[in-house]
């Protein structure tokens, strides 16, 4: 990345466009089966609880907002720590991304290519991000500039348009499965915000951090609520936890007219488009993970490598089914350590060993 400012709009889109990927395939299905009709209510803590967070951050990052992850890495640990963390984060990404690729193309492989294997699906869908990935974060964050827009307009007129099936009663009991599982166990499921992970590793690029931080914040928690109470409202429990692809099916129940009967196609390229931004910014951002961890010049010879590893596993793991326990370890357990606990404790100990450099100045100033 060169030293243009991410300004304020690219930042929002491109969380919030991500953020919506999880929602689409992972999210309702699960979300369904740890809280059952408490979902809503925990999504609404779960944004609370973010959103302290990263005030906290943001106070943290004060006077160092110029740091990303790598050189927070290397402020604590020097150069080990650094490419430590660089070699976390692409283990991480590529493991995420792939389980998105496998999950992602068994639904369009249902929905569009019914004929065709998962494989076939999913190496063209890898190709596809391996063009985009070209163009670097850059590109992504252009792309999502323009379908952010497309994004809301769609779920807009998905829920005027579904206004007759929405009912509220689906939504009870508030409280689900429980207290203990909301707001306890609850929290590992922070990981759906895992598009604001981005912030970490994009802060010396954006040009007002907090005020940027905030707003994707603001605009990722209300897609997220909003898709959980659509979804939720209109598909009753506990039939949302066996529905696969809970979106696309809400979406087939849309009509305009005897002309109009197959408005799922529509959001399903929009669907497909959004999947695609999210992986190519995770292809991406493992890309720089290996310029700035490693130093390595182009690393952008590195595309054809990391394609053929999501090719590699896509053969590997052929069922999808062998991949829900690694799915569900990794967005429990690994991603609330990696996205929140980790930039946490890094930024405590570089802000600590940043006072005391600033203190330390201060008095060989004085003595000067």
């Amino acid at each position: 990345m060169d030293n243009t400012k991410i300004n304020t709009w690219e930042l929002v889109s491109l969380t919030s466009v991500i953020t919506f990927t999880p929602l689409l395939v992972t999210l309702p299905r699960s979300a369904a089966e740890a809280f059952g009709t408490g979902a809503l209510l925990h999504a609404i803590y779960i944004g609370i609880v973010v959103t302290i967070y990263f005030l906290a951050i943001f106070k943290l990052y004060k006077n160092i907002e110029n740091k990303d992850i790598f050189d927070l890495s290397q402020i604590v640990g020097g150069n080990l720590l650094k490419i430590l963390t660089g070699i976390v984060l692409i283990a991480y990404l590529l493991t995420t991304s792939f389980i998105t690729i496998n999950e992602f193309s068994e639904d369009v492989k249902n929905v569009l290519f019914p004929d065709n294997s998962v494989q076939s699906v999913s190496i063209i869908f890898i190709l596809g991000v391996a063009i985009a990935a070209y163009f670097g974060i850059k590109g992504a964050l252009r792309i999502s500039s323009v379908l952010f827009p497309v994004l809301i307009i769609g779920l807009i007129a998905i829920f005027f348009s579904l206004l007759e099936d929405i009912d509220l009663l689906n939504l009870f009991p508030l409280i689900g499965t429980g207290r203990k599982e909301i707001f306890l166990n609850g929290l590992n499921h922070a990981g759906r915000y895992n598009s604001l992970f981005l912030i970490f590793i994009l802060a010396p690029k954006i040009s007002n951090l907090k005020k940027s931080g905030m707003y994707s914040i603001l605009s990722t928690s209300a897609v997220i609520l909003f898709v959980v109470f659509l979804i939720f409202s209109v598909i009753p429990y506990p039939e949302i936890s066996e529905n696969y692809f809970a979106f696309f099916e809400i979406t087939r129940m849309i009509s305009f007219g005897r002309f109009f009967q197959r408005v799922e196609v529509i959001f399903t390229f929009i669907w497909l488009f959004v999947s695609l931004v999210y992986l190519t910014i995770a292809t991406a951002v493992i890309v720089y993970t290996f310029k700035k961890a490693f130093k390595i010049e182009y690393p952008n010879l590195l595309l054809p490598l990391i394609t053929l590893s999501f090719i590699g596993l896509v053969y590997i793991f052929p069922d999808t089914s062998s991949l829900l326990i690694t799915r569900d370890f990794m967005y429990s357990y690994v991603t609330p350590i990696i996205v929140f606990i980790y930039p946490l404790v890094l930024l405590i100990i570089a802000k600590f060993k940043y006072n005391l450099n600033q203190k330390g100045l201060m008095l060989q100033n004085e003595k000067t």
